[in-house]
């Protein structure tokens, strides 16, 4: 990696940024060339990627044919997907709207759904704020002002101040501009699409800009200029890089395959791991190939693409950097988790469908063939030592004893009362990474997870290294500053909060919600008893309808150009808003006070732990009314995130507190499966017999019956409710029992006789029983009305059913 190359090319468009937010008439280029140059940088390798990165600028320069600004600028062309040059020379000109806000990614994407268009407006990325969501594209308009551009220069241009005081470090620079730039438009071009982010478009610039330094240099060329400009179409066509994928297998079973004791905490731990794990294994594997975080292009829910060089130096080091982490995963799990690759070799011109073939998702489909491959022939190069009876990864020890969590049989085993006696060390490890993670958001101090070669007695869990293993700690950010400065620390990970300046940290953005209390995690146990009414764990999966399609054709449109708008850039802003939503959102949607109650009669959401959210599914426990709730809510605010042009599913079952987490996790898949089946966008609750679109449940068994039911009725025999009638449960399961039992129609005469026998003597009751009457007797007429009052009935008497000791 050339470092200057990389820092130039993230920073060439910092002008637009600083014009917006000071209203300087000027060429943005020149701008952002003389920001850094106040800000003590001097090294032209930087500067001249800012200044020379357009047509009209570069032509006539005085540069040697090696300068890196030749990079920049094609790499920027090509990043941009469509060439703005003609009119865009960097100058503010008619036809750019500087309060123009970031259009949604969704506008574009599943048209043929709705005609919905929404947008953000500008806004730097804090955990302190509110959910920022999609507006009216007006509304965003008039939000996106000087006054907020001004807000979001003011943190850029301080926290700039901390990553410039010493060497420039190029991961902290990146976390800068994705928390300055995320809602921030590339583009402010009043006919342009305006979605792609200044964030997108500068780390995407970069990546191509590294992967082109690479490929030069693989064949000798040093002449820049020729190659990038004075003969730049003949670099469009070339196959210089290639899309690398990675997807790692075993996560469902390596979660949830534990005994029960101590179950909250070992999973959190568990999930939390594969999280660090793989957050490691990348800056494992961009350290060895020399590259930075600008070439990671999505990490979520155990896959990741890397754009990389096309050249066999490359594709040599992913084949031994596949060899070493699997063989680390045999050693340490045996054979549960294994990490497949897979890529594709492209040109940029493949990477922006400049041709109209559909390039860009065939390169997607051409990895992911590549990735099934591989895991049918996984150990392919260590089936022999597999099956070797003397084999480095089958322990043959005799004096083996088993682990009372994972089942596994090892020599060593730790004792640990939490756990239930006997347990292994890793097993140990994961469990006391899910109080890790808990205490990154109880502790005063700023927390953040360091890793080091050296193993110390308070190391949480070891790591995947090239050089063996590396050890994770939990450190204040006081002591990783100080463990960097004498030079202990590899890299370290702070989460869902940005410590920008501090060297060799990443921020992880993750959706770790969770009831704690004191000092301690709240059990399954712990979180079913404050549900109301039954005392149940209600389980949640969740995840994102036909994502897989999206991708491959969601950007297409109808007409001529096809895949005009199916570009690099836009399917890595789709990833990246993805994954906005399920590793941060998700924590402010879980906290949110004023998030809607619907089950639930408390204040805001709290019984609840996120095990894990990737980016595009979810796995949630707690309260069950509350994770009841907050399916709801989740579902309400993806929809508006989304603009209704992505759909999600959910599996909702409410079990017993002491059942094995890996019945739980295995029925909730099952309900899960049983929505999509049911045409998708759909919940299913309890069993499959209570499967509902998102809709249906919302508005007809909540919005209807549900909130009917409490308006003529009441249901505590304690409560005084002058004018409402008495339904206590004995009533509800004998009504239950009727409906469920009428196999073809309904017998109403049994039904009348029911209803009539709670008929109320008080007079200021009669109103509300005639309604409730009604009420049944009108929803008695198809199988699908029986079916949507059956599921109310059962709600609310599990709301209601007395709570067992």
């Amino acid at each position: 990696m050339n470092k200057d190359l990389i820092i130039g090319s993230v920073l060439h468009d910092l002008g637009k940024f600083i014009m917006r937010s000071t209203n300087e008439k000027t060429n943005h280029s020149l701008l952002g060339y003389n920001y850094l140059k106040e800000k003590g940088i001097t090294n032209d390798k930087i500067l001249n990627s800012v200044l020379y990165h357009h047509k009209n600028k570069i032509t006539n320069a005085n540069l040697t044919n090696d300068d890196f600004s030749y990079i920049t600028y094609v790499c920027d062309n090509i990043s941009s997907a469509i060439d703005r040059r003609k009119k865009d020379d960097g100058n503010i000109e008619f036809g750019y709207d500087k309060k123009a806000p970031l259009m949604n990614i969704f506008n574009l994407l599943n048209t043929n759904k709705n005609n919905i268009k929404s947008a953000f407006n500008v806004s730097d990325i804090d955990i302190k704020k509110d959910i920022l969501m999609p507006k009216d594209i007006e509304k965003a308009r008039n939000l996106t002002d000087k006054y907020d551009y001004s807000k979001a220069f003011e943190y850029f241009d301080k926290n700039f101040e901390y990553i410039t005081n010493n060497d420039i470090n190029v991961n902290s620079l990146l976390q800068l501009i994705e928390s300055t730039f995320s809602f921030i438009p590339a583009s402010t071009d009043k006919n342009g699409i305006n979605d792609v982010s200044l964030y997108s478009h500068s780390k995407l610039t970069a990546a191509i800009a590294s992967c082109f330094f690479d490929y030069f240099n693989f064949k000798g060329i040093t002449d820049y200029k020729k190659c990038c400009f004075s003969e730049e179409e003949n670099i469009y066509s070339e196959k210089t890089m290639i899309l690398l994928s990675g997807d790692l297998s075993g996560i469902q079973d390596f979660i949830f395959n534990i005994s029960s004791k101590g179950a909250l905490r070992s999973i959190k731990g568990r999930s939390f791991y594969l999280e660090i794990e793989m957050e490691n294994i990348i800056d494992e594997m961009l350290n060895y190939l020399d590259l930075s975080r600008a070439n990671l292009l999505y990490n979520g829910g155990g896959h990741f693409y890397m754009l990389l060089a096309n050249t066999k130096e490359t594709k040599d080091k992913i084949k031994y950097l596949q060899n070493k982490i699997n063989s680390y995963f045999l050693r340490k799990y045996y054979i549960d988790l294994y990490i497949a690759f897979g890529y594709s070799e492209c040109s940029a011109n493949e990477l922006i469908n400049i041709n109209n073939n559909d390039t860009l998702s065939k390169i997607y489909k051409n990895a992911g063939f590549e990735i099934s491959k591989d895991k049918i022939n996984r150990y392919k190069d260590t089936l022999d030592e597999l099956f070797n009876d003397n084999s480095k990864y089958i322990n043959n020890d005799l004096d083996l004893r088993e682990c009372s969590v994972c089942k596994r049989s090892y020599k060593d085993l730790h004792e640990n009362e939490d756990l239930g006696s006997m347990v292994c060390e890793s097993c140990e490890s994961m469990y006391k990474l899910g109080e890790g993670i808990f205490r990154v958001d109880t502790m005063k101090d700023e927390m953040l997870f360091s890793i080091s070669s050296k193993k110390e007695k308070d190391f949480l869990i070891s790591l995947f290294s090239l050089d063996g293993e590396n050890y994770l700690y939990l450190k204040n950010k006081n002591e990783f500053i100080n463990d960097i400065n004498n030079n202990q620390i590899i890299r370290g990970y702070s989460i869902n909060n940005p410590m920008i300046g501090v060297k060799y940290c990443v921020n992880i953005w993750m959706g770790n919600y969770t009831r704690f209390k004191g000092k301690s995690l709240y059990s399954f146990s712990d979180l079913s008893k404050r549900s109301i009414g039954i005392n149940r764990l209600g389980v949640l999966r969740m995840d994102v309808d036909d994502l897989g399609s999206a991708f491959i054709k969601g950007f297409d449109k109808e007409g001529e150009d096809k895949y005009k708008y199916a570009t690099i850039s836009r399917f890595q802003s789709l990833s990246s808003m993805l994954s906005m939503f399920f590793k941060f959102y998700l924590n402010k949607i879980a906290g949110y006070k004023d998030t809607k109650l619907y089950f639930t009669n408390k204040d805001f959401l709290k019984n609840i732990s996120i095990i894990y959210a990737g980016g595009d599914d979810l796995f949630i426990v707690g309260a069950w009314n509350e994770v009841l709730d907050l399916s709801i809510n989740i579902r309400q605010y993806f929809k508006i995130f989304s603009n209704d042009r992505l759909s999600i599913s959910a599996g909702f079952g409410m079990y017993d507190a002491n059942l094995p987490i890996n019945n739980m996790a295995s029925l909730s898949a099952n309900l899960l499966e049983i929505s999509k089946e049911n045409t998708k966008d759909s919940i299913t609750l309890f069993d499959e017999n209570n499967v509902y679109k998102w809709d249906e449940f919302i508005n007809d068994i909540y919005g209807n019956l549900y909130l009917k039911f409490n308006e003529y009725c009441f249901f505590d025999e304690e409560e005084k409710c002058e004018d409402k009638i008495y339904l206590g449960n004995g009533f509800l399961y004998k009504l239950l029992n009727l409906l469920k039992n009428s196999k073809e129609s309904i017998n109403l005469a049994r039904i009348s006789y029911a209803l009539a026998m709670i008929e109320p003597k008080n007079l200021a009751q009669r109103e509300n029983y005639n309604n409730f009457t009604n009420l049944i007797i009108d929803n008695i007429n198809s199988k699908e009305n029986i079916k949507k009052l059956i599921t109310t009935i059962i709600l609310i008497i599990y709301l209601n059913r007395e709570r067992e000791e």
